[in-house]
C-alpha cells in the first residue's frame, strides 16, 4: 500500500512517542517521503538515524526534527549554524526536560512530590508514562540527538536516574501505587538541599568525552536556578563562545510550544522543498 504514493510529494509528521512508528522510518524514507519528528526514539538511535538520513540524501528529501530536543527551542538549528560558520562546539550543559524543571522548580517540601507529578501528567508535561521522564529515558534521547548533533558520538555515558531505580521498576499501576515510598525519597533529598542552602536540578553535560546526566544540588545563583516553569536551558561553549556561552533558554515541554516547533519545520520544509 505504501507504494501507491511513492511519487508523491508527501510529508509524515510523528507526533508519537512509539518505537513501532520509529522503526517505520526507513520505510518512509524509502517510499521517497519526508520526515517531521516530535518523537525522539529514531533521532537517538545513531545507526538508525544515519540509515534513515542516507535513504533521504539519496531520495533528495528532507528530515526536520528540531522538536526533539527544547521543543520549540533552536538549539539543534543553533548548533548547525555553529559549525557550517567554522566554529567548535566544546560542551552543551543545562536542563533539557521540561516536566523535570517544573517539577523541581514547583517542589518545595510542602506539596507532596506524587502530587506534582500528577498535576505536570495532566498539563501534558511529563510523556504519557512519567518514569520516561524520571528515569532519564527523555532526557537521554535528548543528549544523545545533540550529542549526535555536536560530534560528541564517541563519548562515554554516564547517566543517573532521578528517581531510584527501584522505584521505576514493575507495571505503571505499581509506580503510582509506591507514591509514599517516591514522596519519601524526594523528600530526604529535598531537605539534604535545604541544609546545604541548595536547590535540586537534573542536570546534562555534553563534551567530546562524556555525556552525563544526574540530579544535582546547585547555588541558588547558578544560572540554571531560577528558570521560568518548564524551561528548557541550554549553555552552548564554543571557541567563540568559551568565557561567556551562548544561553538558549525558554518553554521545553507543553503542546502549545511542541505545536509551534512542528509547524515551524513545516514551513522550514516548504521553503526547502
Amino acid at each position: 500500500m505504501l507504494n501507491n504514493y511513492v511519487h508523491k510529494e508527501l510529508v509524515i509528521i510523528d507526533l508519537t512517542a512509539s518505537n513501532d512508528i520509529a522503526e517505520l522510518y526507513p520505510s518512509f524514507a524509502s517510499n521517497g517521503w519526508h520526515l517531521i519528528s516530535a518523537n525522539k526514539i529514531a533521532a537517538s538511535n545513531h545507526q538508525l538515524a544515519s540509515q534513515v538520513e542516507k535513504i533521504l540524501q539519496d531520495n533528495r528529501r528532507f528530515w526536520f526534527k528540531n522538536t526533539t530536543a527544547g521543543a520549540g527551542i533552536p538549539i539543534q538549528s543553533s548548533i548547525k549554524k555553529l559549525k557550517e560558520s567554522g566554529d567548535k562546539i566544546i560542551s552543551i550543559s543545562g536542563i533539557f526536560s521540561g516536566s523535570l524543571s517544573w517539577l523541581f522548580g514547583q517542589f518545595n517540601g510542602q506539596q507532596k512530590f506524587s502530587d506534582l507529578l500528577l498535576q505536570a501528567k495532566a498539563n501534558a508535561f511529563t510523556e504519557p508514562d512519567p518514569r520516561e521522564d524520571l528515569s532519564g529515558n527523555d532526557v537521554i534521547r535528548k543528549i544523545r540527538i545533540l550529542a549526535r548533533d555536536a560530534g560528541f558520538t564517541d563519548a562515554i555515558e554516564n547517566f543517573e536516574p532521578a528517581l531510584d531505580k527501584a522505584l521505576l521498576e514493575g507495571s505503571l499501576h505499581n509506580f503510582w501505587d509506591n507514591s509514599s515510598h517516591i514522596d519519601e525519597y524526594y523528600e530526604k533529598l529535598y531537605q539534604q538541599a535545604e541544609k546545604q542552602g541548595g536547590l535540586l536540578r537534573y542536570i546534562a553535560t555534553l563534551t567530546n568525552d562524556e555525556l552525563s546526566l544526574k540530579l544535582e544540588i546547585i547555588e541558588p545563583s547558578h544560572p540554571f536556578a531560577n528558570l521560568n516553569p518548564c524551561d528548557n536551558v541550554f549553555a552552548i561553549r564554543s571557541q567563540w563562545y568559551n568565557d561567556n556561552p551562548l544561553i538558549l533558554q525558554g518553554p521545553g515541554a507543553g503542546r502549545e510550544v511542541t505545536a509551534a516547533g512542528v509547524l515551524n519545520d513545516l514551513c522550514d520544509l516548504l521553503r526547502s522543498a
